[in-house]
């Protein structure tokens, strides 16, 4: 019964409103009214453990008011969320997250944005287009197939020493 239960819930996707609140502020922490902000996302899943698939992709803006604030109202959503953030002259960022209401407070110093892009390649990964997929780790491969046969190889020497 729990066995059935847990497959079950695994089967039901979560779906969730989401939707990015950003706040920009300059250097000293004033609000900065008017600075256009666009949000490019690619909606995708996994459709394997290593590979990943674009189901969609969404791209709106908005200005900040009077309080540096603006709200990209995105929608249902059901799978990762992750692009780029633009804020025009200011340069931009990527973003990333699970869904639902992301909140962030962007400083503006010098005129730009100091935080770059987040969403770099991590170790054992490279980038493909716009996607991060994982690299397969051959030397790591290679090296526990070759450890394999030697121990396999000594283990059968040892076994015919024994029974001649």
């Amino acid at each position: 019964m729990l066995k059935s239960i847990i497959i079950f819930s695994m089967l039901i996707q979560q779906v969730i409103a989401s939707s990015l609140h950003v706040t920009v502020v300059d250097q000293s922490g004033s609000p900065m009214p008017g600075v256009p902000v666009t949000l490019d996302l690619y909606f995708y899943s996994y459709v394997a453990p290593d590979q990943m698939e674009v189901r969609g992709a969404f791209s709106d803006g908005c200005t900040t008011d009077d309080h540096g604030r603006c709200v990209i109202v995105i929608g249902e959503t059901d799978t990762i969320l992750r692009g780029y953030l633009d804020l025009g002259e200011y340069g931009g960022r990527d973003v990333f997250w699970p869904g639902g209401e992301l909140s962030l407070t962007i400083r503006i110093e010098d005129e730009k944005i100091k935080i770059g892009r987040e969403a770099a390649p991590y170790e054992l990964q490279e980038k493909d287009d716009s996607l991060i997929v994982r690299r397969i780790p051959w030397f790591w491969i290679i090296a526990i197939l070759f450890t394999s046969g030697m121990i396999l190889t000594w283990l059968y020497l040892q076994s015919r020493r024994e029974h001649s």
